[in-house]
């Protein structure tokens, strides 16, 4: 993590721009999201300075500019800075906590550039404590910008009256301007302005989707891309051998002949295969099989369930799983659900054992967790075009898998690995 953000905090100063570390004091401890809460990093001080620690302190040597600072309660820290610190402070989000943003980074830490709070509309910020406490408390505690406003005329206000009551000093307040305006001065902003070399000109985006450009980002698919597992040595796929493809992607459009979907089916189709889709918007209720006339659709698709299993292999030769699913701010731990009732196979991988099935995932990196039966699994990492068509070179062999996963697709499972 340190190399790849190092590399990228080197970019940035060669195009005179200002990296934001975050979000401190480390997201990822807890599986929830400071969008809907506070989150907590519950590491001891000991195991936070080993990694989390460790990260945001070689950053700042490096001389990152600016901290965002999250939602996010670091108890452990928070106790060890201010001993007779309460539970309830123990668990104030580090937007709000003079602990950790002053006595953690700046004078545990060292940093001395520009402190961002997340986004305080974010319930993590928002429920802490009432907002006309909230916005002076996040400047008093040592942030010098707030990011974004429920309504800046309101939040303004709350400022004001915050210095008036003595929440907010005007020394305090002066610092936050200063260090504001000497970033400002670090990226040479007031002369670029007067020069009129703040906004790159029109003729600048000629770089984007530039040849350079497009084959960086191949050359980043291609050695992302990681064959976690296959086991039954389906690869390389050829059409001779597997003919007749089914396809099942799995994603909020469930329209079949929606972009992403077709894209895919066109992908295989270059190649030989003939493809099947999966019509997603179809599924199989309780009711359904109490109802003397199914439409069409759920007709056939009742059929697919109950047929045998000799007829489904005289179809299809092959089974093909994309699941592009992300993470989302209020949908922070992803799980593969099949479309079934009763417990039957629909689209659930019930046929691993009869005919050959292969599973891409083009964003979240663990759904063999929930589909440990599909011997052969891909970690493309991104829905973009360039990276679905580096999957499929992959797949037909004239590409060699040389992604390393960077996190364990396996959850910590060890089973899953045998």
């Amino acid at each position: 993590m340190i190399a790849c953000a190092s590399r990228y905090m080197d970019a940035a100063d060669e195009n005179g721009v200002a990296v934001s570390i975050k979000h401190f004091p480390g997201d990822g401890v807890d599986e929830r999201d400071q969008h809907i809460l506070t989150s907590v990093n519950s590491l001891s001080c000991e195991e936070w300075d080993a990694s989390y620690g460790r990260v945001y302190k070689t950053l700042i040597d490096k001389g990152a500019k600016t901290v965002m600072v999250g939602h996010i309660a670091q108890p452990a820290w928070a106790k060890k800075i201010k001993p007779e610190a309460s539970k309830e402070e123990m668990l104030l989000p580090a937007s709000l906590n003079s602990a950790l943003m002053t006595g953690l980074l700046r004078d545990t830490r060292g940093f001395n550039g520009v402190i961002s709070t997340d986004a305080t509309p974010m319930v993590g910020f928002g429920a802490a404590m009432p907002r006309s406490r909230s916005v002076p408390t996040a400047i008093a505690a040592g942030a010098d910008i707030i990011l974004f406003n429920k309504d800046l005329d309101e939040d303004y206000g709350y400022l004001l009256a915050g210095i008036e009551s003595g929440i907010l000093s005007e020394e305090r307040l002066n610092e936050a301007v200063t260090r504001i305006l000497a970033l400002k001065a670090s990226l040479h902003l007031p002369e670029k302005q007067a020069a009129g070399t703040l906004v790159p000109p029109p003729e600048a985006l000629a770089a984007v989707g530039s040849e350079q450009f497009r084959a960086w980002a191949d050359e980043v698919a291609d050695k992302a891309i990681t064959l976690v597992q296959d086991r039954k040595k389906l690869l390389p796929l050829s059409p001779a051998k597997h003919p007749r493809l089914y396809l099942n992607v799995i994603q909020k459009d469930a329209d079949p002949n929606n972009e992403f979907t077709q894209m895919w089916k066109t992908l295989f189709e270059n190649e030989g295969f003939e493809v099947t889709v999966r019509d997603r918007r179809v599924s199989i209720t309780v009711q359904d099989f109490m109802t003397e006339s199914l439409s069409p659709e759920k007709g056939k698709l009742m059929h697919e369930m109950y047929r045998s299993v000799e007829e489904m292999k005289q179809d299809y030769d092959l089974y093909v799983y994309v699941a592009n699913m992300q993470n989302a701010s209020n949908n922070t731990t992803l799980r593969l659900n099949w479309n079934v009732a009763f417990g039957l196979g629909d689209d659930a991988p019930w046929m691993t054992a009869e005919i050959p099935v292969l599973m891409i995932s083009t964003g979240y990196p663990y759904h063999l967790f929930d589909a440990p039966m599909i011997g052969t699994y891909i970690n493309a990492y991104s829905n973009a075009p360039h990276f679905c068509k580096a999957v499929v070179e992959k797949l037909m062999g004239r590409s060699e898998f040389v992604g390393v996963a960077p996190s364990d697709p396996y959850c910590g499972k060890e089973w899953l690995k045998w």
